[in-house]
């Protein structure tokens, strides 16, 4: 649903590939050496050796096309066990996933690739934040190791599926921050691909699929009379989409997102903050909120921060990320007319 930036992500990718080279790459260059009883294995093999880059931080359409050239090597035919086991110990996901910062020798690992990706908000659901702790703790005299007191992280979802495409399990795109509801409680082993659902990293919903308000009996995107919805009922409307793209097939993708991460069902748990948005929309106004301005000395610097202070929430796209439900918000605060204050007049 948030898209994910990764404009600044070229120290991450220079970790990451540093890692595969001290961890895998030379297992990975021995397994290619070895025979097979299955020659598309070997093939496999040799042109993740030749192509390991590209799969360690090859963006998702380069990904996309290496699993569409693997499976025309192996046309259809599945790994052996034997093949599989090395797939999963070249590009084995536990190691790095438990690799922590501050203890000498790993420090590249789940831990810092979260953090440093510095997503605010789980981009799936926008509804929970992906915080990574981990605090060590000076060594008590007589034991050996180091100890840790409390730690946390977003979960990493692997987008392709890491125990149908192995040699994807550390791949840098397919690695998705996230919360442990999406992740875990709702998708699971779900299978998704580009073809059948939106990718964080390469698109979001946008302005071409909106959060709305339907009062019960009525559709999506019809008009409705704000003033019937007030009061304490919020059993008068429930939270749905529009879907404003010109292309299906985004759309089709889209629903296929909401359907799986129950992403309506959940929202649908968040009347009360429509409710509250609903009031503000017929308490504020543009001399209002000119007022707030004018008055409020050096607390607010433009109408944009005393809408934000109104809604309670980021009103750009681009912010959505750094708070949960902001997708959401603002959106409803468009439909409400509440956004319409941040123009200069």
């Amino acid at each position: 649903m948030i898209k994910i930036n990764d404009a600044g992500h070229a120290n991450i990718k220079k970790e990451h590939l540093s890692y595969f080279k001290k961890q895998g790459l030379d297992l990975l260059r021995k397994y290619a050496g070895q025979k097979y009883k299955h020659p598309f294995e070997k093939k496999v093999m040799e042109y993740l050796r030749d192509n390991y880059e590209k799969i360690l931080i090859g963006n998702p359409d380069v990904l996309a096309d290496a699993i569409n050239t693997i499976n025309k090597l192996t046309s259809g035919h599945p790994f052996s066990k034997t093949t599989n086991r090395k797939l999963q110990a070249v590009f084995d996901y536990d190691i790095f996933s438990n690799r922590s910062p501050g203890v000498k020798g790993t420090n590249w690992g789940g831990y810092l690739l979260v953090k440093n990706l510095g997503v605010g908000t789980c981009p799936y659901c926008n509804r929970q934040y992906i915080t990574t702790i981990r605090n060590r703790v000076r060594r008590k005299k007589g034991t050996r190791k180091s100890l840790w007191e409390g730690q946390t992280r977003g979960t990493l979802d692997h987008f392709y599926d890491k125990k149908r495409y192995p040699y994807l399990a550390i791949s840098l795109y397919n690695l998705i921050p996230s919360c442990k509801v999406c992740n875990s409680d709702f998708k699971g082993r779900q299978e998704m691909t580009m073809t059948d659902f939106i990718h964080p990293y390469k698109e979001e919903f946008g302005s071409e699929v909106r959060f709305t308000i339907v009062p019960n009996g009525g559709t999506a995107g019809q008009p409705y009379d704000v003033t019937f919805l007030l009061g304490n009922n919020t059993e008068e409307f429930h939270i749905d989409f529009r879907y404003l793209s010109p292309d299906p097939d985004f759309t089709r993708r889209a629903k296929q997102n909401i359907e799986l991460f129950k992403i309506k069902e959940l929202y649908n748990f968040h009347k009360e903050e429509v409710r509250e948005l609903l009031q503000k929309s017929q308490h504020y106004t543009s001399d209002y909120i000119d007022t707030m301005l004018s008055q409020s000395g050096t607390l607010f610097n433009s109408r944009e921060e005393v809408v934000r202070f109104v809604i309670g929430n980021f009103a750009h796209g681009a912010n959505h990320d750094r708070r949960t439900l902001s997708k959401f918000t603002s959106d409803i605060a468009d439909e409400l007319g509440l956004l319409k204050y941040l123009d200069t007049r």
